[in-house]
């Protein structure tokens, strides 16, 4: 949770190319650590280190990294979450021009 808050805390102001790299660096180590935790309900912290992640991915423009991270934590850790489906949707407009590999992906 802390690298989280720490990501938050260094993109505060005026951005920079240098403060977006180590908002990056902090980010991924929070999913790195999150990845390492056993499961646990509730979850260990309230800021979701891979949503916030993909987020940071989104508002980069690295639509393909957002993809990856958002179907991730949908695939492994919060089936059906909808701000991660959102956040993969946003992300598959981006790199596929449309939504419709989402919804081939989650229609039952």
């Amino acid at each position: 949770m802390v690298e989280t808050l720490q990501a938050a805390y260094v993109v505060k102001g005026e951005y920079t190319a240098n403060k977006a790299l180590m908002a990056k660096y902090h980010l991924q180590t929070a999913v790195k650590m999150y990845d390492k935790l056993p499961y646990f309900e509730p979850e260990h912290h309230y800021l979701p280190a891979r949503q916030c992640l993909g987020e940071f991915y989104l508002r980069t423009g690295d639509w393909a990294g957002a993809f990856k991270q958002f179907a991730r934590d949908l695939d492994e850790d919060h089936p059906q979450n909808p701000w991660s489906l959102r956040g993969l949707e946003r992300a598959a407009a981006r790199t596929f021009g449309n939504e419709s590999a989402c919804n081939e992906v989650f229609t039952p």
